[in-house]
């Protein structure tokens, strides 16, 4: 190799590590930059921007004179107090799915509103370890249920409609397994209307939701029964921004220490009453 080759292909090669090094560079700094929104900038602003629905679901989130109260208001406040900052509320989404497409288009740091970890959800957001899990209970029509042999029989049945409160964790985690017979109402009066007319073979929600509904209308267990199922029993999480894996890492920490130290026990006690918050554990 003549002395003019060897210096072109020194040459080259220097050339070839130098863009290495540079590319390498480019994807810690981008890496560096990409990460400049996660924990360490919430922190530094004292702000952290959560996505709630915008109406009061008790027993689970109440806003009076801008403070969130609830179980998930009151985990608000202590997540924030830890932290060591001031929550920010967006309270404009109408629905659960609102919540996840302002987590997932950074609008806003992280979301609850009893949310639960789909796996279309996932494609999109990040979930925090649990705060609660729900018992799902089903509701049915007495005499319809004991023609069928059990409510097991008659949710199994093709011809069977099971209907969900839209917006909810049961909702969307009933859609999986019960695809075109899931059907959707509005508020629990509807449903369960829909129900003794015949026109529904099931009502599915939580425990928490039924057992205040039936504590309205006593009446109501004449004709309905309520069966405790073990299947559907959904976990509540909060939403976080894809990118922030930091705030994941953290909360989840905190999760840990929110369920340990006794401030789960406090504040499912305080707003679920202690015979409700023992079976929740």
């Amino acid at each position: 190799m003549s002395a003019l080759k060897r210096f072109i292909y020194r040459l080259a090669s220097h050339q070839v590590k130098l863009f290495l090094i540079a590319s390498v560079l480019w994807v810690y700094l981008s890496g560096t930059s990409a990460r400049a929104d996660d924990i360490g900038e919430i922190i530094q602003k004292k702000i952290l921007r959560v996505a709630i629905i915008d109406k009061d679901t008790p027993p689970f989130l109440v806003v009076s004179k801008g403070v969130p109260q609830g179980l998930e208001g009151d985990l608000l406040v202590d997540l924030a107090r830890r932290l060591g900052v001031q929550l920010q509320l967006v309270r404009t989404a109408k629905n659960v799915d609102q919540l996840i497409e302002q987590v997932s288009n950074s609008e806003v740091d992280l979301a609850i509103g009893q949310l639960t970890s789909t796996l279309e959800w996932s494609k999109s957001v990040r979930f925090s370890k649990p705060y609660l899990t729900l018992q799902e209970l089903v509701l049915t029509d007495r005499l319809v249920g004991a023609k069928a042999g059990g409510v097991d029989k008659l949710l199994k049945k093709r011809e069977s409609l099971v209907t969900a409160i839209s917006g909810t964790a049961a909702s969307k985690m009933l859609e999986d397994q019960f695809g075109n017979r899931l059907k959707l109402s509005s508020n629990l009066d509807i449903a369960v209307q829909q129900l003794l007319a015949g026109k529904t073979a099931a009502v599915i929600a939580d425990e928490v939701t039924i057992i205040n509904w039936l504590k309205e209308n006593p009446e109501a267990g004449v004709r309905v029964e309520v069966t405790n199922s073990p299947l559907y029993r959904p976990t509540l999480n909060m939403a976080i921004n894809i990118k922030f894996d930091d705030l994941k890492f953290w909360m989840n920490v905190y999760m840990e220490k929110w369920a340990s130290d006794g401030t789960m026990d406090m504040v499912m006690e305080k707003n679920f009453g202690k015979a409700q918050s023992n079976a929740k554990k």
